[in-house]
Order: C-alpha cells, then sequence, then structure tokens
C-alpha cells in the first residue's frame, strides 16, 4: 500500500512539472494593429486566434494587440501576416488594398505610413536612383527621385516595375 502512495505522489509530481513545462513555452507579445471600432476588435482578434494565438486582446486606443501562443504552433510574424490579410495594417506587414478598401466605413482608419512601407522605399532608392516616367507608374514628370518621390517608390517597388531596378 505504501509503495502505492508513493507511485501516486511521484507520478503527481510529474505531471505537475510537465504542465508547469508547457505553461513556462507560453509567448506573450504586443503588436500594433491599426483599426478603429468594436468591429474592428472582433476582426483582428478573430484573426490573430485563427493564426494560432492562444490569447488575443486589442485596445482601440492604444492599438495595441496582446497575444499569447505556444511558440510550435505560431509566431508573432504568422499573427500579423493574418491580421494584415482582413485588412489591418501592423507594424511589419501592410493590408492590401482591395481588402481594406472592403471594411466598414467605420472600420477605414487613417493608414499611417509603416516600416514596411519604409523598407520597401529604402529597397527602391538602393536600387534605383532615378525612373523615367513612361517605366514607372505612368508618371507626368520626365524624370522622378525615386528616393523622394513616395507614391512612386512603393507603387513601383511592389509592383516589379522596371524603373527599381538596376541599371
Amino acid at each position: 500500500m505504501k509503495s502505492i502512495n508513493i507511485f501516486f505522489a511521484l507520478v503527481f509530481s510529474i505531471a505537475s512539472f510537465s504542465a508547469q513545462a508547457q505553461k513556462a513555452a507560453v509567448q506573450k507579445e504586443n503588436i500594433t494593429v491599426y483599426g478603429n471600432c468594436g468591429m474592428c476588435k472582433s476582426r483582428i482578434e478573430k484573426a490573430a486566434v485563427a493564426a494560432g494565438a492562444t490569447a488575443a486582446s486589442w485596445n482601440d486606443e492604444t492599438k495595441i494587440l496582446a497575444v499569447s501562443y505556444g511558440p510550435t504552433k505560431s509566431s508573432a510574424e504568422k499573427i500579423e501576416k493574418a491580421v494584415a490579410a482582413v485588412g489591418h495594417d501592423t507594424k511589419n506587414f501592410i493590408a492590401k488594398d482591395e481588402v481594406y478598401n472592403k471594411l466598414h466605413g467605420c472600420c477605414q482608419y487613417e493608414r499611417k505610413a509603416t516600416d514596411a512601407k519604409a523598407d520597401v522605399a529604402a529597397s527602391c532608392c538602393k536600387s534605383h536612383e532615378q525612373c523615367t516616367a513612361d517605366k514607372c507608374c505612368d508618371m507626368a514628370a520626365a524624370k522622378v527621385d525615386c528616393c523622394k518621390a513616395t507614391e512612386a517608390k512603393s507603387a513601383c517597388c511592389t509592383e516589379g516595375k522596371s524603373c527599381c531596378a538596376k541599371s
């Protein structure tokens, strides 16, 4: 009888230790996500959970999405991509314009130049300083300085136009 009690105590100890180890593996992140209202909150949180978050809570005032996830099942990048896919820009990923434009009017937040857009623009500047109008987004001027014309940089580079290729 005594050996059975010791056995169960040992099993219980191992199970408790295993549960603690699993809890320690949970990652917590705060992700900047743009949106406006309760509909945005619901959409953002659902996208995060669908991408593997075990918990997701978005604050419309701070624009912060607090998520928890198991690192073997998800990542901050995967969650950000899922949120961008439903129409909400994050620090690192931009929602496609056609998805953003389908959001309800109250959900259409003022889009800001995020770090991801800045990275696209920077890559254009590294590869080519000048673009000709006929090759770059049908701009009116004969020559456009890609490092100064934000619209030209991001649109040309994301569309793979030849103006952003090295000459």
